[in-house]
């Protein structure tokens, strides 16, 4: 981290990490601007000081700057698309690069990750759309609702074709390799693939999500069929990066046999380290939701 490589593969995921998020701070900053002046203005002592330091010391909106703020915020969505196709493909471009473990080393591998990360964001955000409208006592809005739900099913559809034209092509080939590959899947990976992966992760969410495009649906079922389904999503997508991670290192190098994964509860790879993580961006998201708020009508 001192002194990065720039032909370091790992490296590079830094420097596009870091390009990523300062677009993504800079963005959220100019959509959330006005309330941060708003406050500012009202604030009294040391909440006041704090909303000027991030307000950066301008106090005043004009009609002006709210349309360079909107031009802004228009420029950085369309810079922050390519960044973020490359940063979250970048993770399947390195496990596809390991070119001596035949489970990672494929083609499709940064393209599976991408459109992952693509259902993983959709469904996340529907669950912490519903959970929020929940909380706030509030009725989530079904065409809202439905319009996410439709990408979900749609980039789910792509995710999930995708991923069975990986598997399709490695059992098609038949290399030497493929006698592990078929044996891992069809027992050491068979809850985690065939039942939690493909069955609930994938058929019933497609299956759910159906339903909830119907018109005449109320907006109670639409939301309790698009969350549950959204729920199921992450738990294929979370299931799809445990098969990947950990069934790569479930054979042995020599190909003659498997090993075991050791999986503890405390240590940087345990299981509470690992919930930490995961808990992080919803702290983070708390915290920013006491900041500014989520909601027009908890402007100020």
């Amino acid at each position: 981290m001192i002194t990065p490589s720039v032909t370091s593969a790992i490296a590079g995921f830094g420097f596009i990490y870091n390009a990523y998020m300062l677009v993504l701070v800079v963005e959220v900053w100019l959509v959330f601007r006005p309330s941060i002046v708003g406050r500012a203005k009202t604030r009294r002592g040391g909440s006041r000081l704090f909303y000027r330091v991030l307000a950066l010391g301008v106090t005043d909106i004009t009609d002006r700057s709210r349309a360079v703020d909107r031009w802004l915020v228009r420029v950085l969505a369309i810079v922050g698309i390519p960044v973020a196709c490359v940063l979250h493909g970048y993770v399947g471009f390195l496990f596809g690069a390991v070119k001596a473990n035949p489970w990672w080393s494929t083609s499709l591998m940064p393209v599976i990750f991408l459109v992952s990360a693509i259902v993983s964001g959709i469904a996340a955000l529907v669950v912490l759309y519903l959970f929020i409208c929940w909380r706030r006592g509030e009725r989530p809005d079904a065409d809202c609702v439905r319009a996410l739900s439709r990408y979900l099913w749609m980039f789910l559809v792509l995710a999930v074709s995708l991923e069975g034209l990986e598997l399709l092509q490695m059992a098609y080939e038949s290399d030497g390799e493929w006698h592990i590959l078929s044996t891992l899947l069809a027992e050491h990976l068979a809850v985690s693939y065939g039942l939690v992966q493909v069955l609930i992760g994938s058929i019933v969410p497609l299956i759910l999500l159906l339903t909830s495009f119907h018109p005449r649906l109320s907006p109670r079922l639409v939301a309790f069929s698009s969350g549950l389904a959204s729920l199921l999503v992450l738990l294929q997508v979370f299931a799809m990066r445990w098969n990947v991670v950990v069934g790569g290192q479930l054979f042995s190098k020599s190909f003659r046999g498997f090993v075991e994964f050791p999986l503890h509860w405390t240590g940087r790879e345990g299981l509470f380290a690992a919930a930490v993580v995961l808990a992080l961006p919803l702290l983070a998201l708390w915290a920013a939701s006491k900041i500014v708020p989520l909601w027009q009508s908890a402007e100020i």
